[in-house]
């Protein structure tokens, strides 16, 4: 056929791939390669979804991925780590679409759960003198 490519009109195994052995450095990147350094769109797994500069980093022996939230709108910004498997995709763009999407997406750098305020149960017992054991407090 004469839109496939030379090696599978020969019958061949296909082009040659070649691997090479890498080791990382300090920020996780392969020694000698530059360091990713982008504004981006993250959508996350959850549903969840962030944007601004975004770099990798090593923290504790791992591989994270770091985003920096820009200040906008009198919003402070803030840093986030996520491991790659939270992330569902990356979206490189530039500063003016990630500042737009932090101004519509809000992002908050933590989320607060609130809890009902818990009672504690009334002890049988005021103070020291009516335990029935006389202990101090434990």
């Amino acid at each position: 056929m004469a839109d496939e490519p030379k090696w599978m009109e020969d019958g061949g195994s296909g082009p040659e791939l070649k691997t090479e052995v890498v080791t990382a450095g300090q920020s996780g990147q392969p020694a000698g390669a530059e360091p990713f350094d982008a504004w981006c769109l993250i959508e996350l797994f959850g549903h969840s979804r962030i944007a601004g500069r975004v770099t990798a980093q090593s923290l504790g022996g791992a591989s994270l991925v770091r985003v920096d939230v820009p200040a906008v709108d009198g919003r402070q910004g803030f840093t986030k780590f996520y491991g790659p498997s939270a992330i569902y995709s990356i979206a490189i763009v530039d500063e003016a679409v990630a500042r737009a999407a932090v101004m519509r997406w809000r992002p908050r750098p933590v989320d607060a759960y609130v809890l009902p305020e818990l009672s504690h149960p009334q002890l049988p017992f005021d103070d020291d003198e009516d335990r029935p054991d006389g202990d101090e407090e434990f």
